[in-house]
């Protein structure tokens, strides 16, 4: 759970300048948004990639974090310059709910046993059939919970780190069993903060963003295309003034008189999102400071900036010479 640590309780905004995240235009939402789609069996999350754009006619967007064809469930879509921070989202942790199918019957409390070893860091293989380089690597599974146990077949539900192959799990678990397994169903249920019931199929998306197209009632369109700040919950923050936010739109470095707040999870070398006081995102950083240093330090470079999310001219009006610095 992230904390904030303040070192500028009375800093104040200019509300001439920027806008709050869920009070954007819809035109502006569709350059800065997320869209959390259900994802139906069958497609590859390419595919769902490329029919997201088609709906909400965005030339580009990008998923953040690959499920197979068979897999269903919460699959965030990032839209046009949003696609600059998927990699924010698929770092961050999954859920899941599995069907694991044994290849024969087993003492349940053997099941149970086996199931729950591999709580803990994980070390993985990933598949042959998979996206990344295949090479030993170690992730977390953060609990495992045993929903129901029928004959052959194993119901329970996962959080994992990202990266974590649900298909290698249930294969490792037949074999330390000793009567092999395999997936028979997965469903993601939830990916970084975005969870099974925010997420909408593309049918809904379709509908919905035609009647607004016919009637312009956004209502029911901004509980589908969410600012992309929705997908920062869980990284770590820093929260700048107005007076330094163009200066690190142009790519100046982050220095501690800039700095209003920050949470207490950042570590060295770690991405940061760099927020204004209002929660805009405005880019993201690599932070060369952890959050204990960050509070005592005066005059150490905080974070090189990595990209630029915020346009460039957003807070161009506001005195910025030296606020970086």
């Amino acid at each position: 759970m992230q904390k904030w640590i303040i070192k500028k309780p009375n800093e104040e905004t200019n509300w001439k300048y920027g806008c709050l995240p869920h009070k954007r235009k819809i035109e502006d939402l569709l350059e800065n948004g997320i869209v959390v789609v259900n994802k139906h069996n069958g497609p590859t999350s390419h595919d769902i990639v490329d029919l997201t754009k088609k709906v909400l006619n965005v030339e580009k967007a990008g998923h953040s974090g690959t499920l197979d064809p068979i897999v269903c469930g919460v699959l965030p879509v990032t839209l046009n310059n949003a696609t600059k921070m998927v990699s924010l989202i698929s770092k961050q942790g999954k859920q899941y709910v599995c069907v694991m199918h044994l290849h024969q019957e087993e003492n349940e409390r053997v099941i149970k046993n086996a199931l729950l070893d591999f709580v803990g860091v994980v070390r993985q293989m990933p598949p042959v059939k998979s996206a990344v380089k295949r090479e030993w690597r170690n992730r977390w599974v953060y609990n495992i919970k045993i929903i129901e146990i029928k004959k052959k077949d194993v119901l329970f539900r996962a959080s994992v780190e990202a990266g974590f192959y649900m298909r290698k799990l249930c294969s490792d678990v037949g074999e330390q069993i000793g009567c092999g397994a395999n997936m028979g169903k997965l469903i993601r249920t939830r990916a970084g903060p975005f969870e099974l019931k925010d997420s909408f199929c593309l049918d809904e998306i379709n509908k919905i963003y035609q009647n607004y197209i016919k009637t312009k009632d956004e209502k029911d369109l901004r509980k589908i295309i969410l600012p992309m700040e929705d997908g920062l919950k869980n990284t770590p923050k820093i929260v700048v003034g107005d007076k330094a936010i163009y200066s690190i739109c142009n790519g100046v470095p982050l220095y501690p008189p800039a700095v209003v707040k920050f949470t207490d999870d950042i570590k060295k070398g770690d991405y940061v999102a760099i927020l204004s006081v209002k929660g805009e995102f405005v880019a993201i950083g690599e932070s060369f400071l952890d959050s204990d240093d960050l509070i005592k330090v005066k005059n150490k470079t905080v974070a090189s900036i990595q990209r630029v999310l915020m346009d460039v001219d957003t807070y161009k009006g506001i005195s910025h010479k030296g606020a970086a610095l």
